[in-house]
């Protein structure tokens, strides 16, 4: 297994693990888009809301979803306009939708590093 270890500016760390096969919903993560400038993390959590923090342009943009369960869409959390929308095909790979501070995104992702459960 590869692990990955990054360190954040709150002093919390989370561990990586490198993509394997799994089906089901989207997977806690960190996704990357078709170039190197388009990630996303994506975090589910026990009471059904998912987070998206994106990373395009130079920019980050946060959304919550309160529900994941009839999928990931939601506007972004400072109220600024934006938007994110994740189709999944499957836990590792969909489409992302996306109006950011950088202009629209409309481009296919797929998992890069699962979190480890």
């Amino acid at each position: 297994m590869i692990y990955v270890y990054l360190k954040y500016l709150c002093r919390k760390a989370l561990l990586f693990e490198a993509v394997e096969g799994t089906v089901g919903s989207p997977a806690n993560g960190i996704w990357s888009g078709p170039t190197t400038g388009e990630k996303f993390y994506f975090q589910k959590y026990v009471t059904g809301s998912s987070v998206a923090v994106v990373a395009a342009g130079g920019t980050l943009t946060a959304f919550l979803d309160p529900d994941y369960s009839d999928g990931v869409s939601s506007g972004d959390i400072l109220n600024g306009g934006y938007s994110f929308t994740l189709n999944a095909a499957d836990s590792q790979s969909g489409t992302v939708a996306s109006l950011l501070p950088s202009g629209t995104l409309d481009a296919s992702f797929g998992l890069l590093f699962r979190t480890i459960e």
